[in-house]
């Protein structure tokens, strides 16, 4: 029966390896063109968490905005001057930033959630005994055990992130990022918002990145 538990843990290892749990990365992207040759598009970024729940947004927009500062760029949570971003561009969030003195507005929400199910396939496990001299014999008497299938149900989040022209009210970059069952929800949060500061990076949006056919 030990046996039998060490076989079903290293499956269950294996489905869990498998589902990508805890993977991130960007599902598409999109970069306005007018903003590829601009030498530092921002001076100063606001960002805003459109989450349920206060902690996650606050733990969210400052590491978002320690991210900005370690790139070179100042940078501002937004819930330290709007308790509701709501429809996140129009109206208050866009105020708030203009009065701050940001001339960017990053944007994140969430999008849709997935339930998605893997299966590890049953097998079966043969148990044989051995003969006179204690030497395996497989043909001597045997039995053996039957590993049902199993299943694993996990969640899959898809999030929409967007950086604003606070002044022009104008779209410059907006990627949507996949994220594979969170097991910790800072350790998702520092790898999500890694992936965006790369992707900014990426288009030259962020201070020490080259515009585009320029050094």
């Amino acid at each position: 029966m030990k046996r039998h538990r060490v076989l079903v843990l290293i499956a269950v290892g294996l489905l869990f390896a498998a589902s990508g749990c805890a993977a991130k990365g960007i599902v598409s992207q999109w970069s306005n063109p007018d903003y590829a040759n601009a030498p530092r598009a921002f001076k100063k970024i606001m960002v805003a968490g459109t989450f349920e729940h206060d902690a996650i947004r606050r733990n969210f927009e400052d590491r978002f905005v320690a991210e900005l500062r370690a790139a070179g760029l100042d940078a501002l949570p937004s819930y330290r001057l709007v308790a509701d971003p709501g429809k996140y561009i129009d109206g208050s969030l866009n105020a708030a930033a203009q009065s701050a003195g940001a001339d960017g507005v990053l944007v994140t929400r969430l999008t849709r959630v997935e339930q998605r199910t893997d299966a590890s396939p049953g097998y079966f496990q043969p148990s044989f005994g051995f003969g006179y001299y204690n030497w395996y014999y497989p043909g001597g008497y045997g039995a053996g055990y039957y590993t049902a299938p199993y299943y694993y149900q996990y969640p899959v989040y898809y999030s929409e992130t967007t950086l604003y022209n606070a002044a022009k009210n104008e779209m410059v970059w907006t990627g949507t990022i996949r994220t594979i069952d969170p097991a910790n929800a800072n350790e998702a949060i520092a790898d999500y918002v890694a992936t965006v500061v790369t992707a900014l990076k990426e288009n030259h949006l962020l201070p020490g990145t080259p515009p585009l056919g320029g050094m």
